[in-house]
Order: structure tokens, then C-alpha cells, then sequence
């Protein structure tokens, strides 16, 4: 069972949603509602309100050095058109791409809005192949978003998907090779506050999942982890992340990017 690292960048800034969406109305409440529901610490909660202050809800600087001081190849996924809480510039994806570019073994893929048509598949690829100033050839849907997906999907230059969460082996539809996400971030890891107890049974759920991935015969294990959520303000989200990754290379998994699979073959 091979690895494959990804991470979904949805925000750039606090200020990129200031007067373009309701995130941060949204974030700001629904952080005061965790707190009092007691599912999350007082501690994370001061840190949540010091980062809005501070426009800093982006930690791709510090992804980057953790998966380059540990080896991992990453896949990032940056969106180029607006919407659904996604609101940085083409400034900002400039920005971050270059970031990214600086860093060994970091691939940039496109993270999808527009998948009503064919033609809006296509115009939305172009115009992050043009930030990029490559071919894309990988795409994951913003929110997993996946209506009529792979019919639209043909026939429009891309060579992968990564927009579903299931445990299930490459495969392809319409000529697109799917990989799908074996572990997520807001999927695998329950909303509760962090402390001892519940980042234990965190670990060992996540370690039966390993186990089971391994039982079936998984050849590739996709992890999605939001950059957003490397912080100690979301402190089961960061330690769960270094504890997956620490675990998989103590137990000598072997990890691999898209860009390294020969997709004919899958």
C-alpha cells in the first residue's frame, strides 16, 4: 500500500472574505457555539480569534516545511475561479503557487468549482493552466462536489479525480482515472474537545482503518488534509495529521504523488 499526501487550499487570508462572503461571520459563530457545546478548548478558541486578527488562516509555509523535514511528496489542490467560501484573488494563487514551487516535491493541482458543463470544466482549467503556466492534468471538486461529475468530465484533458471519499482502489470511469479519499481530515476526526482520552480513541480509529485498508488490499491510501487546520487553534486536526504521518513512515509505507503513477497502468 502505497501513500499519496494531499492538501485542499480554501483560503489564502482573512481579509479575501471581507465583503465577498459570510465565512467569517460563519467561522466566528460557529467557533463561540463550539466552545460553549464544550467541543473545543478555551485555549483553541483564543487562538482561533488571535488568528482572524492577525489575517492569518493559511499555514501552507509551515505544511511545506513539515512534509519536506519528513519527505513527503504533497499534492496540493488550489482553486482559480470563485465560490462556496473560496474567495482569493488571482494575486493570492499566484502567491501561493510560487510558494509551493519553491518547495521539493510539492505537485499543484486544480480544485474544482464549475462542473455544471463540459465548457465550464474546461474554461476553469485553462484559466488555472495559465497561474500555473503548465498543463493541469488532476483535479478534486471544492466540498466534494460531484453531480454528473465523470459525464461532464470526459473528454476535457484531465487524467485523474480525487472528489470521492471511499475506500476503494484506483479505478477509472470514462476514460478518468479516480482516486479516491481514504482519509479526511473533517471526516476522520470527530468534533470533540482535545485532551488525552479523545485524542486517543482518535488514533486508535484511525489505526483500525489502517488495519482494514491494509486487510483488503488497498494499493493506495489517499489522506486530505486542509492546510488551514495545521495550527494548534484546531489541535486534534494538527496532531492528528503528524501522528498519521509519523505512524506511516515508522511502519515503512512508501509514499508517492500523482505525478509519480503511471495512470495507464491503473
Amino acid at each position: 500500500m502505497k501513500i499519496i499526501v494531499t492538501h485542499d487550499v480554501d483560503h489564502l487570508s482573512v481579509n479575501e472574505h471581507i465583503f465577498n462572503d459570510l465565512y467569517i461571520e460563519k467561522l466566528i459563530l460557529r467557533d463561540l457555539i463550539q466552545l460553549l457545546t464544550n467541543k473545543i478548548t478555551i485555549t483553541e478558541y483564543n487562538l482561533r480569534i488571535k488568528e482572524l486578527l492577525k489575517n492569518k488562516i493559511s499555514y501552507l509555509k509551515e505544511l511545506c516545511e513539515f512534509n519536506l523535514k519528513n519527505n513527503i511528496p504533497a499534492n496540493f489542490f488550489l482553486a482559480s475561479k470563485k465560490g462556496r467560501s473560496l474567495s482569493y484573488s488571482n494575486k493570492q494563487l499566484d502567491d501561493a503557487l510560487k510558494l509551493l514551487k519553491s518547495y521539493e516535491n510539492t505537485h499543484c493541482y486544480l480544485h474544482g468549482i464549475k462542473n455544471e458543463t463540459k465548457e465550464k470544466i474546461i474554461e476553469e482549467k485553462l484559466i488555472f493552466e495559465k497561474h500555473l503556466k503548465t498543463k493541469n492534468t488532476g483535479i478534486r471538486m471544492h466540498y466534494l462536489a460531484k453531480n454528473n461529475f465523470f459525464k461532464n468530465l470526459s473528454k476535457t484533458g484531465y487524467i485523474f479525480d480525487s472528489s470521492f471519499y471511499e475506500i476503494k482502489n484506483p479505478y477509472r470511469v470514462d476514460g478518468i482515472v479516480e482516486f479516491p479519499i481514504t482519509f479526511m481530515d473533517v471526516y476522520d476526526v470527530p468534533l470533540v474537545k482535545y485532551n488525552k482520552q479523545n485524542f486517543e480513541f482518535i488514533k486508535n480509529e484511525t489505526l483500525k482503518k489502517i488495519e482494514y485498508c491494509n486487510k483488503i488490499g488497498l494499493k493506495y491510501l489517499v489522506i486530505d488534509f486542509h492546510d488551514r487546520y495545521f495550527s494548534k487553534a484546531y489541535c486534534n486536526y494538527f496532531n492528528w495529521y503528524k501522528f498519521l504521518i509519523q505512524y506511516l513512515k515508522n511502519k515503512k509505507f512508501s509514499f508517492t504523488s500523482f505525478s509519480e503513477i503511471e495512470m495507464n497502468k491503473i
